[in-house]
Protein backbone atom coordinates (compact mmCIF):
# COMPACT_ATOMS: atom_id res chain seq x y z
CA UNK A 1 0.00 0.00 0.00
CA UNK A 2 1.49 3.92 -0.90
CA UNK A 3 1.89 6.28 1.89
CA UNK A 4 -0.74 8.43 2.19
CA UNK A 5 1.17 10.81 4.61
CA UNK A 6 5.05 11.32 3.97
CA UNK A 7 7.01 12.99 6.83
CA UNK A 8 10.41 14.50 6.07
CA UNK A 9 11.79 15.30 9.20
CA UNK A 10 15.20 17.01 9.66
CA UNK A 11 17.68 17.46 12.62
CA UNK A 12 20.67 19.26 12.71
CA UNK A 13 22.35 18.33 16.13
CA UNK A 14 24.77 19.79 18.38
CA UNK A 15 28.15 18.46 17.75
CA UNK A 16 28.91 17.09 21.20
CA UNK A 17 25.62 15.09 20.82
CA UNK A 18 25.60 13.49 17.49
CA UNK A 19 26.68 9.71 18.63
CA UNK A 20 23.79 9.54 21.24
CA UNK A 21 21.53 11.14 18.96
CA UNK A 22 22.24 9.02 15.77
CA UNK A 23 21.86 5.37 18.46
CA UNK A 24 18.64 6.96 19.67
CA UNK A 25 17.37 7.56 16.08
CA UNK A 26 18.77 4.02 14.69
CA UNK A 27 16.65 2.12 17.64
CA UNK A 28 13.92 4.56 16.39
CA UNK A 29 14.10 3.09 12.98
CA UNK A 30 14.59 -0.71 14.72
CA UNK A 31 11.55 -0.12 16.50
CA UNK A 32 9.17 1.46 14.51
CA UNK A 33 10.15 -1.62 11.79
CA UNK A 34 9.25 -4.37 14.30
CA UNK A 35 6.35 -2.36 15.72
CA UNK A 36 4.87 -0.86 12.73
CA UNK A 37 5.21 -2.80 10.00
CA UNK A 38 2.75 -0.67 8.06
CA UNK A 39 4.74 2.27 8.49
CA UNK A 40 6.84 2.23 5.45
CA UNK A 41 9.64 3.90 4.59
CA UNK A 42 10.90 4.47 7.55
CA UNK A 43 14.50 5.19 7.19
CA UNK A 44 17.57 7.54 8.80
CA UNK A 45 19.57 9.28 6.16
CA UNK A 46 23.27 11.79 6.77
CA UNK A 47 23.85 14.38 4.69
CA UNK A 48 26.91 14.08 3.00
CA UNK A 49 27.90 16.97 3.06
CA UNK A 50 27.18 17.84 6.66
CA UNK A 51 27.73 14.94 9.10
CA UNK A 52 25.49 16.63 11.75
CA UNK A 53 22.38 16.94 9.65
CA UNK A 54 20.22 13.88 10.21
CA UNK A 55 17.00 13.68 7.73
CA UNK A 56 14.29 10.69 8.48
CA UNK A 57 11.95 10.29 5.45
CA UNK A 58 8.84 8.42 7.20
CA UNK A 59 5.27 6.68 5.45
CA UNK A 60 2.63 6.11 7.13
CA UNK A 61 -0.35 4.40 5.15
CA UNK A 62 -2.99 6.73 6.63
CA UNK A 63 -3.72 9.28 9.79
CA UNK A 64 -4.58 6.34 12.06
CA UNK A 65 -1.37 4.57 11.57
CA UNK A 66 0.29 8.58 12.10
CA UNK A 67 -1.46 9.26 15.42
CA UNK A 68 -0.35 5.26 16.61
CA UNK A 69 3.23 6.29 15.70
CA UNK A 70 2.66 9.18 17.94
CA UNK A 71 1.61 7.66 20.76
CA UNK A 72 4.11 5.34 21.04
CA UNK A 73 6.23 5.32 24.47
CA UNK A 74 9.04 5.05 22.16
CA UNK A 75 7.84 8.32 20.16
CA UNK A 76 7.31 10.62 22.93
CA UNK A 77 10.39 9.79 24.73
CA UNK A 78 12.61 10.36 21.91
CA UNK A 79 10.85 13.72 21.47
CA UNK A 80 11.37 14.40 24.91
CA UNK A 81 15.11 13.67 23.95
CA UNK A 82 15.36 15.74 21.37
CA UNK A 83 13.05 18.67 22.90
CA UNK A 84 15.85 18.84 25.54
CA UNK A 85 17.73 22.04 25.59
CA UNK A 86 21.37 22.03 23.45
CA UNK A 87 20.58 18.69 21.80
CA UNK A 88 19.67 20.40 18.43
CA UNK A 89 20.57 23.24 17.01
CA UNK A 90 17.73 23.47 13.89
CA UNK A 91 14.63 20.89 13.69
CA UNK A 92 12.46 21.27 10.81
CA UNK A 93 9.33 18.83 9.43
CA UNK A 94 7.74 18.70 6.47
CA UNK A 95 4.14 16.72 6.46
CA UNK A 96 3.45 15.77 2.41
CA UNK A 97 0.54 14.34 1.07
CA UNK A 98 1.14 12.29 -2.77
CA UNK A 99 -0.65 13.75 -5.90
CA UNK A 100 -0.08 10.34 -7.26
CA UNK A 101 0.60 11.39 -10.55
CA UNK A 102 1.45 8.98 -13.07
CA UNK A 103 1.79 5.24 -12.15
CA UNK A 104 0.83 4.55 -9.05
CA UNK A 105 4.68 2.26 -8.57
CA UNK A 106 6.46 5.54 -9.13
CA UNK A 107 3.92 8.13 -8.11
CA UNK A 108 4.23 7.61 -4.39
CA UNK A 109 6.67 6.99 -1.63
CA UNK A 110 6.50 3.63 -0.32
Amino acid sequence: MPAEIVIVAQLWVAEDKIDEIADLMRRCVEYTHEHEPSVRPFALHRDTEDPLHLTMIEGFPGQPALDAHRESQFYKELMTRLNTPGVLTRRERLVLEPLGFGEPAKGYVG
